[in-house]
């Protein structure tokens, strides 16, 4: 069922934010340190390519559900490794990101659950 594919995306972007969340969090902690390197977590493109390679739902569901966040650590010379502005700004971007999905998937299993209601009062 393609709702339930939806549900398996939203979850997994979920995991993946809460991973960059975290991350995100150690950087901004860190950012004084001199040889410290930031923490940068990557998921999207994998999702985006498990969804668009399955040729049915469950074959997307069950790839989805293998795509694992990557955490990387950034070069040193990158000259974004310590700036406290960019990892505040991504925290931000990071926390909006997660409220859309949480509201997103309580708008769809509240509609689920009335469907259901509604069916079960025919």
């Amino acid at each position: 069922m393609a709702s339930d594919l939806v549900v398996a995306v939203a979850a997994k972007a979920l995991d993946g934010l809460f991973q960059r969340q975290t991350a995100l969090a150690d950087n901004i902690a860190n950012a004084g340190s001199p040889s410290f390197r930031a923490q940068r977590v990557t998921f999207e493109s994998e999702l985006r390519h498990a969804i668009e390679g399955s040729r049915t739902v469950d074959l997307a569901r069950t790839s989805v559900q293998q795509v694992q966040p990557r955490i990387q650590l950034e070069h040193p010379l990158s000259g974004t490794s310590n700036r406290l502005d960019l990892e505040v700004s991504s925290s931000n971007e990071t926390s909006m990101r997660y409220n859309m999905l949480v509201t997103m998937l309580d708008r769809h299993l509240m509609m689920r659950s009335a469907a259901v209601t509604e069916t079960r009062g025919r």
